[in-house]
This record gives structure tokens, C-alpha cells and sequence, in this order.
């Protein structure tokens, strides 16, 4: 790999240092003297020093192996040995500061230590190689600062303070220079001073890319000379002084000689550096010159060339891009165009005064270009501005202009250049997405709305369930009242079936994964049986309920029984619950192509000509107070219409008036196909009802617009000891409150006339000061603080929960 390769002379350094510290402690584990010192005659390495130098060997290799990544697990290995060294070397230092005796000091062959001969500081590791031990580990430790500077000085700097300490103990060696008497040389082993230089020379290679190394390995001046300069300046003093000390000891010459002669060696050498210095300077200086040619002379050729290349590619960009150029000469106020800009506004001449130019500008973007342009020459501000064209034939286009002002020296404006660029398609597309966005946020909205109003239809007849299933498990009720009950669940029930069966049935068909029946039934059976179902809703509202079916209309037919049903359930339903008096006629005849057309007309409110458009839309309907005046969804006439395209037909308001009725025409094609059909049972699950009566004395006014809820209510409230008073609205409420005192007042929150918001709000202007509990079937998380913020004291949502309501009218009474 590439990191190896550059950082070989580190493995090799760290390979020797280890190969010779490896023979030292062979030769102490073995006994054999010679191994120990690997120099006959020499001092001899101890073990904590080989030690140290075996744990400065080992993080060399593995910071050399750990490429770039100062962070991975070798580089965390190789910082543990280095301060466990830095330790061992500051430890070593204090024995000879302040003498005293520890373990490590009894450890290591300490006694093979002591008996060897020539051993300096009685076993102990000499101040050089302590000394040596931290800077060299410290050194390491800093080269696993990347991209810190104040760490790559420390890291050289205390690298050569121990290379500095290796490399005098070298040199003494060869010289066989004593310290402090003839038993101590310089008190760092041969085999130690060696192996601290090999890996400090390694050290220094790990930063290839920072300081000497780079420096070395550059193409420049610097790396010529250091290439030469570093090698002269240690071996040739080096050798230079081996044979001069060797000459003074073999006689050949006397002391004084020797000390001239090395001064002739020194002076020597630096008229060779001298020498070598003003020959790389003046090759140098050659390279340089002739680069400075060459690049002059490839600067000018390529600023020709890419001034000819921004020419033909401006002039290609601005065709391709259909953008065109021009120019106003401010002292005669003629506009000069290019040909593109010919092209685009459609002028034949080949120039035109400012005036013909600006009368042909839309006169609402008139104003915008002269302020653009008056900015352009008095501020010197950039020129950009969007503007509408009137052509002669009477068309408009959008158009982009941009330049800027020239000025003299003077500081005048004299010319305005600029291009100019068709931007129509770009406004076309803009004014789309704003319709697409405004579109999107208005369904956003609808989907919202559709949201509050389906928790609100759900979890009312889901509380009429939960609630009358609960009362049922009161063994105190009669068989008259269980039975009333069983049918409000029943009822309940159904209506929550169909809310649900709505939902699916609009998601299959979005998704088209619904698929209709194909098999022959009658016609008129299943007419009839739709109008038994909804004749008992019917004579609720004392509304009259007609069919007339063409007698000429064959009877078997072939299409989707159940499918159609659905359809006219919700036809017929819808025309039910939204007339309140008069009838509701389903009419059956003979269509075009063949085709059956059912129309249900009613006497109801009608529907105003400007929302019918939002019938056949997803979750809405005509006019929000319908929701919350009948309620629903907003799902059965989208889910109807697609219903009916499945079945070859569809649906439309063929006719409707204010307070008159309307109708609606369901036109479905026959075919032929097959069908089945499955039946779903209602469990009523039992609950435990508390037996006694913690409300007591307790006056509630229930003010609820649902019937079977108001039944619940007043059945649980009842049976826990409290006296319980009927609203249906929020005015009603209003109105029994200034007859008579009430300890709490439940207000439902949303309600026909006067929802419970408003009617909170009123209650507490006109001083009620006891509790108001709110209830509501809405599921939103925010709900709860608006009531709190109308003034309710507390928050139940439907399902009510039977010791829920008790507990929290006996919290906030």
C-alpha cells in the first residue's frame, strides 16, 4: 500500500530496534554477556532499558501500519506504549534526583545486573536514557495530533532533543570520551544509543507530507540542498574527526596538529557546501527563467484562446438560450439591437428610439422599467427587470431585461447594454403552480375539515355504544328498557358500520382495487327493498315516501345488486335527512343507450348554485353548516359518483332550488357476472356498573344535541344519585341556566344553532362561576385547550367513560 512504501524507513527502523533489543534479552534471560551488549568490550543494555526500547519499537510499527487514521485502534495501542515509556522514563529520572528503592527497581535481573562488569548507576537507567525515553515517547504521542501546529513543533522538537542525546552518546563512542571518571562513559549503552537513533531517524519519517521530510522529498531548492547538505554535514565532520583522533592516538601527529587540522576539515567542508550551494542556486535560477518563458509565452497564447473560446460560447450560449442583446447610447436615445433581439421583439429596423421602444411596454409595467432603468444610471445599480410586450397584433409576451450602466470619465452614464430574454412559458408555469399550490392548500384545508367532522361522526354513535352497553350490565333494568337500549346500540352500531364501510369502500375505489358484481336480480325487489329499509327514517319526519317504476322497464337485470343498493341507500337517505317536510320521490325509467335512470327528488333545502360544485368533491359538502347542522361526512355522494362510473353510469344534480328540493339522476348501465355475499354479527360485551351514589344532591344541566347520548347521560348521571336538566343547543342552555341554579353544566361542543364554545364563553360573561365540563367527540390534540380557552374548567372526549364523568364532576364540585 501507498502508506507503507512512504513510510518504509519507519518499519525498518522500528524492525532493527526490535531485532537488537530482542538479542539483548535473549542474552540476559540465556546469561550469555556478549548478546547483552552486542559490543565486545562495551557497556551492556539493561532489561528495563530494553524494555523501554521494546515498547518505543512496537508503537513505531504500529503508528507506521496506521496509515492516516490517528483514531483507529493500532494508533491507540501505539499512544498506551508511548506514555507507559514516558512514565517509565520520568520514574528512571527521579531515582537519581531523589535516591530510593521500588519494586521495579528488584525486578528485571536485577542481580545479573549488578554482578556485570562496567555497569554504570548501579543497574539503574542512566539520565540520558531516561532523559531520552520521555522525549522520544513524548514525540510520538504529539504525532497523533493531526492538523494541530503547536503539536507538529512539540513533536520535532522533543525529536531532536532525543536524537541530540543518542547521537552525542554515538559520538563519544567513537571518540572513547569518558564522563565523571573512567567507569561511566557518556551513561548511555552503545546498543542504547543506537537503537534510540534508528527510531528516532523513524520518528521523523511517519510525517512524509510535514517539516524535514517534506522538505526533503521536494523538487524545489530546498529539497536539492537538504539532500545533499544533511548527509555531508553529519558523516563528513564524523569521519573527518574519527581519523584525526586516530592519527593523534597512533603518533603521527601531535595534539595542536590535530586540533589545526580539524579546523582546516571544517573550513574544508563549508567551501564544499558553499560551492554546491551557488551551483543549485544558479540551476535554479536557469529552470526558473526558462519556466518564466515558457509560461509567458503559454499565458499569452491561452488568454488569446480563451478569450476567442468565451467569445463563440457567449455567442452560442446566447442562441441557445434565445436571449438577445442590446444597447442605448444615452446622447441619442437609440436603442441597437442584436439580431436575436430582432427576432424576439419583432423589430425590422436596426435600431429605435427609447420612446417607440417604451410605448409598446404594457402601461401597468411602464412605471417598474423606469424606475429599473433611472436606478441603472443614477445609483448604478444592476438592471433587472420583468416586463409585458404588446405586440402590434394585439398579443402579449413576458420578457426578462438585464444589464448595467457604462460611465465616462467623468462618472456619467453614457451607454445601458444588456440582453433581453422570453420569459412567457416561465410566467405561464409560475402562474400554474400558484394555481397548483393555492389548489393543494385548499384541499389540505378540506381534508382538515374532513378530519374534525369524521372524529366527530364516529365517536358519537361510539359513545351511544360504549355507553348503553355499560348501562346494560345494570341488573337493576327492566326487559322493556334492555330491549330500548339493545336497539339504540343496534342503531348506533349501524350508522358506525356505515361511516366505516364508506371509508373502505372510497379507499378501494381510489386505489382501484374495488371490483363490482355481475349477476341478474330484480329490479323492482330491490327498489322495494330499499325504500322498506328507509321507510321507518321517513315516517320519523312525517315525510311521504313514493315510488314510481315504469311499467314498460324490464324486471331482471344484470349488474351489481349490492353496489346499487349502496347507492341509492345514500341517494335516497341523503334526500331524507335534508328534507323536513313534503316527500321524497324515486322515480325509475328507461335512459339512452339503453341504460336505467333513477331519479330522487325531494322538497328539502336545496342547494345554492355557487357550492354545488363542491357536491362530487372529497371529504366536503355544499355548506359546512350542513355538517354541523345534519352532519356526515362528506364521503357518500363522491363515493356514490364512483360507484355508479363502476357500474357504467353516473350521477349529477339535474335540478335543485332553495328551499324548494332537488334532484338527483343516477344513470347505470346492465352486464352480467356473479356475486358473493357476507353477514357480520354485533357482540355486546358486558361491563361493571358502580352501585352507588357519589352524586348525590347533585343539580346537572346535560347539554347535548344527540339524542342516545343524552338518554346515556342522563341514565348514568341518574343512577349515580344526580338531578339531571335537558339542552339541546347552546341557546337552550343559556336559557334553563337563568332559571334555575346548576352545580355543573356538560356542554357538547358541537351543536346546531349555538355550539358549546360560544355558549361557554356566554355563560361566563353573564357570571356563571361553577363548572362547565366540556364533552366532545372531536379527537384533535389541540381541542382540549380551546375548550379550556372558552372557559370550560374540564375536558371529557366521547366515549365518555361512566366513572370518568363521575369523577370529574365530583372534582370540580
Amino acid at each position: 500500500m501507498k502508506f507503507i512504501r512512504e513510510r518504509r524507513i519507519s518499519l525498518i527502523a522500528a524492525f532493527i530496534s526490535l531485532a537488537m533489543t530482542s538479542t539483548v534479552m535473549v542474552g540476559w534471560i540465556l546469561d550469555i554477556p556478549r548478546m547483552r551488549s552486542l559490543f565486545p568490550g562495551l557497556p551492556q543494555m539493561i532489561p528495563l532499558t530494553a524494555t523501554v526500547v521494546v515498547l518505543l519499537s512496537s508503537s513505531l510499527l504500529l503508528l507506521s501500519l496506521a496509515a492516516d487514521h490517528p483514531s483507529n485502534r493500532r494508533s491507540k495501542f501505539a499512544a498506551s506504549f508511548c506514555g507507559l515509556v514516558v512514565l517509565i522514563g520520568l520514574y528512571s529520572f527521579s531515582l537519581h534526583l531523589i535516591p530510593y528503592s521500588s519494586a521495579l527497581e528488584f525486578s528485571l535481573f536485577r542481580d545479573k545486573v549488578l554482578s556485570s562488569d562496567g555497569v554504570m548507576y548501579s543497574g539503574k537507567m542512566s539520565v540520558q536514557t531516561s532523559l531520552a525515553s520521555v522525549f522520544l515517547g513524548l514525540s510520538l504521542l504529539f504525532f497523533r495530533l493531526p492538523g494541530r501546529r503547536k503539536g507538529f513543533y512539540l513533536f520535532e522538537g522533543f525529536l531532536v532533543a532525543a536524537a541530540s542525546l543518542c547521537f552525542i552518546a554515538i559520538i563519544t563512542y567513537m571518540h572513547d570520551v569518558t564522563m565523571s571518571g573512567p567507569s561511566k562513559m557518556i551513561g548511555m549503552s552503545l546498543p542504547t544509543s543506537v537503537c534510540f537513533f534508528l527510531l528516532s531517524l523513524g520518528t521523523v519519517f511517519l510525517k512524509v507530507d510535514e517539516g524535514l521530510v517534506k522538505n526533503l522529498r521536494g523538487r524545489d531548492g530546498a529539497g536539492l540542498f537538504l539532500r545533499f547538505y544533511i548527509p555531508f554535514s553529519i558523516l563528513f565532520p564524523l569521519f573527518s574527526s574519527v581519523f584525526i583522533h586516530w592519527g593523534e592516538e597512533a603518533g603521527h601527529y601531535p595534539p595542536v596538529f590535530s586540533k589545526s587540522l580539524f579546523v582546516v576539515v571544517i573550513i574544508f567542508s563549508l567551501l564544499i557546501l558553499g560551492a554546491f550551494m551557488s551551483i543549485a542556486i544558479r540551476k535554479l535560477e536557469i529552470q526558473r527563467m526558462s519556466m518564466e518563458k515558457a509560461e509567458s509565452r503559454a499565458a499569452l497564447q491561452e488568454s488569446q484562446d480563451s478569450l476567442n473560446r468565451t467569445q463563440e460560447s457567449l455567442e452560442m450560449a446566447l442562441e441557445a438560450s434565445s436571449m438577445g442583446t442590446w444597447e442605448t447610447d444615452l446622447q441619442t436615445g437609440r436603442l441597437v439591437f442584436s439580431a436575436m433581439a430582432k427576432s424576439l421583439i419583432q423589430v425590422s429596423e436596426e435600431s429605435v428610439t427609447s420612446e417607440i421602444f417604451f410605448s409598446r411596454i404594457h402601461p401597468d409595467d411602464q412605471e417598474a422599467c423606469r424606475i429599473a432603468r433611472e436606478d441603472a444610471l443614477q445609483k448604478g445599480a444592476d438592471l433587472n427587470v420583468d416586463f409585458r410586450y404588446v405586440f402590434p397584433d394585439g398579443s402579449i409576451r413576458w420578457f426578462r431585461s438585464q444589464g448595467r450602466a457604462k460611465h465616462g470619465l467623468d462618472g456619467k452614464a453614457v451607454r445601458l447594454t444588456g440582453t433581453i430574454l422570453d420569459i412567457t412559458s416561465e410566467k405561464n408555469h409560475q402562474a400554474q403552480l400558484e394555481a397548483a399550490l393555492k389548489e393543494a392548500e385548499s384541499a389540505s384545508s378540506l381534508k382538515s375539515t374532513f378530519l374534525a367532522n369524521m372524529s366527530h361522526e364516529i365517536r358519537t354513535p361510539l359513545g351511544a355504544i360504549l355507553g348503553f352497553a355499560d348501562v346494560l350490565n345494570d341488573a337493576g333494568l327492566t326487559e322493556e328498557e334492555r330491549s330500548k337500549y339493545a336497539q339504540i346500540i343496534r342503531r348506533n352500531g349501524e350508522t358506525l358500520s356505515h361511516i366505516l364501510n364508506d371509508i373502505l369502500d372510497l379507499s378501494k375505489v381510489e386505489s382501484g382495487h374495488l371490483n363490482v358484481e355481475r349477476i341478474g336480480f330484480s329490479l323492482r325487489s330491490l327498489v322495494n327493498e330499499v325504500v322498506s329499509l328507509l321507510e321507518v327514517r321517513a315516517k320519523e319526519k312525517e315525510l311521504q315516501l313514493h315510488v314510481d317504476i315504469d311499467p314498460n322497464l324490464k324486471d331482471h337485470i344484470t349488474s351489481d345488486p349490492l353496489r346499487l343498493k349502496q347507492i341509492l341507500m345514500n341517494l335516497v337517505g341523503n334526500a331524507i335527512k335534508f328534507t323536513s317536510q313534503g316527500s321524497v320521490t324515486i322515480s325509475v325509467t328507461s335512459g339512452a343507450d339503453e341504460s336505467i335512470r333513477f331519479a330522487i327528488t325531494d322538497t328539502g333545502v336545496g342547494i345554492d348554485k355557487e357550492k354545488q360544485s363542491k357536491l362530487f368533491q372529497a371529504f366536503s359538502q355544499a355548506d359546512s353548516s350542513i355538517t354541523r347542522l345534519f352532519g356526515g361526512t362528506g364521503l357518500g355522494l363522491v363515493l356514490s359518483q364512483k360507484l355508479a362510473e363502476l357500474l357504467g353510469g353516473g350521477i349529477e344534480l339535474t335540478r335543485s332550488e332553495l328551499k324548494v328540493g332537488s334532484t338527483f339522476t343516477l344513470t347505470i348501465h346492465e352486464f352480467k357476472g356473479g356475486v358473493t355475499k357476507a353477514s357480520d354479527k354485533t357482540n355486546i360485551r358486558k361491563t361493571d356498573v358502580v352501585a352507588n351514589n357519589p352524586l348525590q344532591g347533585k343539580i346537572v344541566l346535560l347539554t347535548e344535541d344527540s339524542p342516545d347520548i343524552q338518554k346515556l347521560l342522563t341514565l348514568i348521571l341518574q343512577k349515580e344519585g344526580a338531578e339531571v336538566d335537558l339542552a339541546i343547543n347552546g341557546v337552550d342552555c343559556l336559557q334553563k341556566y337563568n332559571k334555575r341554579s346548576y352545580d355543573v353544566i356538560l356542554m357538547d361542543i358541537q351543536m346546531p344553532i349555538m355550539d358549546g364554545y360560544t355558549a361557554a364563553r356566554k355563560l361566563r360573561e353573564e357570571g356563571f362561576t361553577r363548572s362547565i365540563i366540556a364533552l366532545t367527540a372531536h379527537a384533535m390534540s389541540d381541542e382540549h385547550q380551546r375548550c379550556i380557552q372558552a372557559g370550560c374548567d374540564g375536558y371529557l372526549s366521547k366515549p365518555v367513560q361512566r366513572q370518568k364523568l363521575v369523577d370529574m364532576i365530583l372534582e370540580y364540585t
